[in-house]
């Protein structure tokens, strides 16, 4: 991994490195593989962290607003009040978003879907729980409704504490969401470059050299790296411009870099100042 990372400037230019790259190195690259998932994936989510931070102080400040709730023969009872609402919001600097709202109405009886929707929409709330059933809005844009006749069993009771211990319990576990997610993450970035392996493959057939599957992946990984570096820069510099340079400019870099290779290990090796180790 060391030789991987003296080699990221390389990547740019150096006609020595191709050639070791393909001849001499071991492997399928998956050092690069790691860095193309730090570059990409890993840094821009780190960049986002006070988003995140946020996302928990907002999960357990609306997990500390829900009341003591009692579900028993069919009837929900809380101590809150009659007409009782909490939002879940993420706010910064620019603006302040509300993403979800809960409401607590137990005045309110009817279980027409139509009546409902309309109820629901003018008071822009996501999810309304009255004395009988749970409303919720579905992604369709229908109602769902629970009732709460349905639990035969004993009564279900949630205090305020139980409440506030959930909402830290699932605000802590967020981090760890964020590390596993780089499991599945490196899984799709090495497909990829399974498949810019096989296109190097056959522009190979356009050169005096061919390499083997495990030089193609390490090919097609090494000249991804410049061009994610340039999107890492320009995530930075401004959104447009890595707007631009996503899609078509990308690949293109990558394809002309990824041809480079190939000349290159097909002029010979004369030169080559890179140490021949294991990706």
């Amino acid at each position: 991994m060391l030789q991987t990372l003296k080699s990221i400037p390389q990547t740019f230019f150096s006609r020595a490195f191709y050639f070791d790259l393909i001849h001499s190195w071991k492997g399928i690259g998956a050092g690069f593989v790691v860095l193309l998932v730090l570059f990409d994936f890993a840094v821009p989510m780190a960049a986002s962290f006070p988003v995140l931070t946020a996302v928990q102080q907002e999960t357990e400040s609306f997990f500390g607003k829900l009341p003591d709730i009692k579900i028993e023969s069919g009837k929900l009872s809380t101590n809150a009040s009659p007409l009782y609402t909490v939002e879940f919001r993420l706010k910064d600097e620019k603006n302040d978003e509300k993403l979800f709202a809960l409401m607590f109405d137990m005045n309110f009886q009817s279980t027409n879907v139509t009546d409902l929707s309309k109820y629901m929409k003018d008071r822009k709330v996501d999810v309304l729980i009255t004395a009988d059933y749970l409303a919720a809005h579905k992604a369709d844009d229908g109602i769902e409704i629970h009732k709460f006749d349905e639990v035969k069993d004993k009564p279900i009771e949630v205090n305020h504490e139980k409440w506030v211990s959930f909402g830290n319990t699932l605000a802590q576990f967020f981090p760890v969401i964020f590390v596993f997610a780089l499991i599945p993450i490196f899984a799709a970035v090495l497909f990829i470059i399974f498949v810019k392996a096989l296109l190097v493959k056959l522009a190979a057939f356009f050169f005096k050299t061919e390499p083997d599957l495990s030089g193609a992946m390490r090919l097609a990984a090494a000249a991804a790296i410049p061009p994610s570096l340039i999107r890492l820069v320009l995530m930075f510099v401004g959104e447009q411009y890595l707007h631009r340079f996503h899609g078509a400019p990308s690949f293109l870099m990558w394809a002309a870099l990824a041809i480079f290779g190939l000349w290159c290990a097909s002029q010979g090796g004369e030169g080559s100042d890179i140490k021949r180790s294991s990706a």
